[in-house]
Parts: structure tokens; sequence; C-alpha cells
């Protein structure tokens, strides 16, 4: 996994590795952070998804960007973060995550954020 720094705005940027999620807000994009920290970024989720590429990043369904490094669990084609937030993956993208997301790869239970 590459690390890449992102740029959030007000002269901030931020590691990749500390990404959570991106979300889609019309053309905008909210990053979310693993210490709780949102940014809205003046950026579209299909921009933000080149951005981070090859950085361990997944989009299971048009509104979301996911890191897979706080993917929890995933079963039945709901992702579960390390922060509870659950997010389904489009009929689409859902061979595709079975693919990227299989068993073999063995989720290890992560702790919660606080």
């Amino acid at each position: 996994m590459n690390l890449k720094y992102i740029f959030v705005g007000c002269q901030k940027n931020v590691r990749s590795t500390e990404i959570v999620y991106v979300q889609a807000k019309a053309n905008y994009s909210i990053v979310k952070m693993k210490d709780g920290r949102e940014f809205l970024v003046a950026t579209t989720l299909k921009r933000m998804a080149e951005k981070l590429e090859g950085c361990g990043f997944i989009r299971p369904h048009k509104s979301f960007l996911i890191n897979t490094e706080y993917i929890l669990k995933y079963e039945s084609g709901i992702l579960t973060l390390t922060n509870g937030l659950s997010c389904g993956c489009s009929r689409r993208k859902r061979q595709e995550m079975d693919l990227i997301l299989s068993p073999s790869k063995r989720f290890v239970e992560k702790k919660a954020l606080k």
C-alpha cells in the first residue's frame, strides 16, 4: 500500500493511511479521518479515487471510497468499519467486493476507534 498525502483545504495535507473513508456529497467529498475529524473537500469522489489509487481504497458503490485497513468485517454484501459505520455494496460491485474481500484475506478483528 502506497502512502500519499491528500490536500483537504486550509493548507492542510493528510496521510492516506489516516483516512477511514471518503463519502460523496454532490460535487464535494467528505473525508473522515481515524481520529474522528471530518473535512469537506471541493473535489468529486471520482477525482478522490484517482488521487488515492494504489493506497488500498475500494469503492463499494457510487457514494463511498473505503480504506481496506479499516474494514472490521464483510458479510452478505455489508462492510462494517472500525468506527461503526456499515456500508452496503451495490449489486454491480458485490462480485468484485467478494473477490477483493474474500474470507481467505481473513480480516482480523480490530478494536473500534474511540
